[in-house]
This record gives structure tokens, C-alpha cells and sequence, in this order.
């Protein structure tokens, strides 16, 4: 359907493993939009790699994440109801830990450039699987040829 809006770009969905990055499938362009969205839940750890790979599949990337990782942003000793359940609900099913600690590593390393993080902005289905947002860029226009 989004592809359908416009002949202006082309649109690669394809089945994507967190823990062994393979990107090869996208042909190479100048400009890529990488969108993830409720994926990581069943990735129990991102591996270290995984943000620069997406970070170096074109010369400008943009990564969207609209992820469950609200939880991931609390402490455990001031976190809300909504952050409790979802860290509980993300333990007992062995889901995602760490994407949070891998955008601030990768920040700081100068691997991404992160843009926006935005916590439980969308509620889905269950209270207890909010989605929050993460931006980040790349820019690889120099040491791509």
C-alpha cells in the first residue's frame, strides 16, 4: 500500500534476523529508510553489530524504530505501572533487553547519529506492549564510493 503512493521511491520489505544482519537484498542507493516496528520482541539481545550495519547499507540512512522498549528508559525504582508490566511481560517471554543501551552506544561511538527518542507514544493492542520511537541517522557520504 505504501508503495502505492508514489513511483518516486522503491520499497524493499523483506525478513530481516536482528542477530545475523544481512542487508544484501537492498540494491544500493544514495538515500535508504530503514522502519522497524514491534520486531526486536523476539530478539532477546542486539548483538553489538547490528546499528552499523544498518548504519553503512547507503551513503544517508534514516532508522526508524517504533519499538517496545519504553521500559528499557526506567529505573526500576521509579518506574511506572505501564514500565513494570512491560519489563515483566518482556522477561517471562525472553523478548528484547537492550535496544536502548545499543542506541546510546552506538551514539556515543559516532556509529548513528540519534535524532529523537519518544517513550510509550503509542499504546497498540496491549497496555502492556506500548510502542516508543527511536530516530537516528547516518551519514556515510565520505567513506562510501
Amino acid at each position: 500500500m505504501l508503495s502505492d503512493l508514489t513511483d518516486e521511491f522503491e520499497l524493499v520489505p523483506f525478513r530481516f534476523d536482528f542477530r545475523h544482519a544481512d542487508l544484501s537484498i537492498i540494491p544500493k542507493y544514495d538515500n535508504v529508510l530503514v522502519f522497524s516496528s514491534h520486531a526486536i520482541e523476539q530478539v532477546n539481545i542486539i548483538p553489538d553489530d547490528l546499528l552499523p550495519v544498518i548504519a553503512r547499507v547507503a551513503k544517508k540512512v534514516t532508522c526508524i524504530h517504533m519499538e517496545p522498549f519504553g521500559f528499557q528508559m526506567a529505573a526500576v525504582e521509579t518506574e511506572s505501572e505501564v514500565d513494570k508490566d512491560q519489563r515483566e511481560y518482556f522477561k517471562k517471554n525472553n523478548w528484547n533487553m537492550n535496544l536502548l543501551q545499543q542506541l546510546a552506544f552506538h551514539n556515543c561511538r559516532e556509529n548513528i547519529d540519534l535524532h529523537y527518542i519518544g517513550k510509550n507514544l503509542m499504546g497498540g493492542n496491549y497496555l502492556y506492549n506500548p510502542s516508543s520511537i527511536a530516530l537516528w541517522k547516518s551519514d556515510n557520504s565520505e567513506t562510501i564510493c
